[in-house]
């Protein structure tokens, strides 16, 4: 069970918050950066350190070469001319990002009350997915057909299994 969280914990590096379809193309937002696809054109923009801070936010902004750029920074930033911050999908997609990181570390220890504690983060994680899913969606949700959150039926489903076999082994 513990190289099976492993490996599906990286994977959910890659699985999208939120699934996006649109007549022309699809949008996905995941972790790890932007996936746009729009009319023949496919664009990938990767989880950046400039959205940290104000400065890097406006020279983000500025420089957007891509339909994925440009679909990251509306899901990462609350934009009003120039006058960036980070906004709450933002927030939770970076929280979401390192609690991968630490749910993948702490599934390498054999200690039940550890592998408890990762299924309560990847739990935790699939709520904060929903919640910043439902924003977007809520935000902009005018311009997309099909709108799934992946990664919080992926992420809750991990967790729940996990949650269950833990507290089965416990016993």
């Amino acid at each position: 069970m513990k190289l099976i969280k492993i490996i599906l914990g990286i994977l959910l590096f890659v699985v999208p918050i939120g699934f996006h379809l649109t007549s022309t193309g699809f949008f996905m937002m995941a972790p790890i950066g932007a996936l746009a696809t729009d009319s023949g054109d496919t664009s990938f923009a990767v989880h950046t350190f400039k959205w940290y801070s104000d400065g890097g936010r406006v020279e983000y902004i500025l420089d957007w070469e891509n339909a994925a750029e440009i679909w990251a920074s509306l899901w990462m930033m609350q934009i009003e001319f120039l006058d960036t911050d980070m906004s709450t999908t933002g927030v939770f997609t970076v929280i979401i990002l390192f609690a991968i990181a630490l749910y993948v570390f702490l599934s390498f220890f054999n200690d039940k009350t550890i592998s408890l504690v990762a299924d309560i983060i990847m739990i935790a994680c699939a709520i904060m997915a929903l919640i910043a899913f439902l924003i977007v969606t809520d935000d902009f949700g005018v311009i997309f057909d099909t709108n799934i959150p992946i990664f919080a039926i992926a992420g809750g489903i991990l967790g729940l299994i996990g949650l269950f076999y833990s507290l089965k082994q416990k016993k």
